[in-house]
């Protein structure tokens, strides 16, 4: 399994900018980012942006509940330790994950 290469200035750069946004009264999404293991899981990234899902699709593909993802996502409740580490699985081979759960491969997504 490879680690994802974190782009540190880039994601400074976003950083800033978001709380410029905020300063500014602009709406912003905001990232909630938990560390599991010595590695950071952000729900919200690893739906949206690594695989493009809505919470409905995600609920689908790996059955967690949309009302939990919102609480996680928003930071209103912290995902136990298990949680933490079926994200991190999902982040490191949502395919294998799939799989597993489904007992066939995971569908073309977009």
């Amino acid at each position: 399994m490879t680690k994802k290469t974190r782009n540190i200035p880039q994601e400074t750069k976003e950083g800033l900018q978001e709380s410029i946004d905020f300063v500014k009264g602009k709406k912003t999404e905001g990232r909630v980012t938990y560390l599991f293991e010595g590695q950071e899981i952000c729900p919200r990234v690893i739906r949206e942006e690594m695989l493009g899902l809505t919470r409905e699709q995600f609920q689908k593909m790996f059955y967690m509940k949309t009302y939990n993802q919102r609480n996680w996502e928003t930071a209103r409740r912290k995902p136990d330790d298990t949680t933490l580490a079926f994200y991190m699985m999902i982040q490191q081979n949502p395919k294998t994950v799939y799989k597993m759960l489904h007992g066939e491969p995971m569908p073309s997504i977009h």
